[in-house]
């Protein structure tokens, strides 16, 4: 579907188009991530380090959709191209390869990698934590800036890889005007995270004036925008798993 070279070379690794791929995932590779639908997990592939993620549609209709653009993998793979092409950090893209009954989506590996909420939680913090979530406000701003939104940004989508933040699982990022609800809604999720993670006020002052420094709006205008999207996701967290954590705005 894309990536021709590396396809290819994905192709030679699984040696044949495989009848049941979500099995040959489960014996090759480092398994990441498991769910009904999707597996992902680091691959060698032509000697480099590559994240693999393998999608299984859910309805027949899902099926056809996934041979278009209009699929998950394609839609991953491509707005990862428009981000990286507008300065964005994120992994290449390197191929999207259709398969009996499953998609799967070749992507540059970071090996090593931590997600944002399994780091947080592993007990770092000071001035190193500060500097991480510096870093992961000027990477939202740019991403806004640029005229995107990312969708589903919770800290399980921001990779700190060696000291730089990346951001992944791209599946739901689209174009969005400066300010639109789909920002509000990025920053609204990183919020809810940090409050469910209880951080101190100084850490998320850290995240939220990096983020309005780089991209030039004031606070005012910044809640303005995100507070409306993030009382809908509270209501609905609150629902799901109780009260945790603290509120910070």
């Amino acid at each position: 579907m894309r990536g021709g070279e590396w396809a290819q070379a994905l192709l030679r690794v699984l040696e044949t188009p495989p009848e049941d791929a979500w099995a040959w995932m489960e014996q090759h590779g480092e398994c990441l991530k498991v769910d009904p639908y999707t597996r992902a997990g680091l691959l060698e592939v032509q000697g480099r380090s590559c994240f693999l993620k393998l999608y299984r549609p859910r309805t027949g209709v899902q099926a056809t959709v996934f041979r278009t653009r209009w699929g998950r993998p394609l839609r991953n793979y491509e707005a990862a191209g428009r981000l990286s092409a507008a300065g964005i950090a994120v992994p290449e893209p390197l191929a999207c390869l259709r398969l009996p009954g499953a998609v799967l989506l070749l992507s540059e590996g970071l090996p090593g990698g931590d997600n944002l909420h399994q780091w947080w939680r592993s007990g770092e913090r000071g001035e190193r934590g500060r500097r991480v979530l510096r870093a992961a406000g000027e990477l939202l701003a740019k991403v806004h800036a640029a005229g995107f939104a990312h969708g589903d940004c919770k800290w399980h989508n921001l990779l700190l890889y060696r000291e730089q933040i990346f951001l992944v699982d791209l599946d739901s990022a689209r174009r969005a005007s400066r300010g639109d609800r789909v920002q509000g809604r990025d920053l609204a999720r990183f919020t809810l995270n940090a409050e469910e993670l209880a951080l101190e006020r100084a850490d998320y002052a850290a995240f939220l004036d990096s983020y309005i420094s780089c991209i030039g709006v004031s606070e005012r205008q910044l809640m303005e925008t995100m507070l409306p999207q993030l009382d809908k996701l509270r209501a609905r967290h609150l629902l799901q798993y109780g009260e945790r954590g603290r509120r910070l705005v």
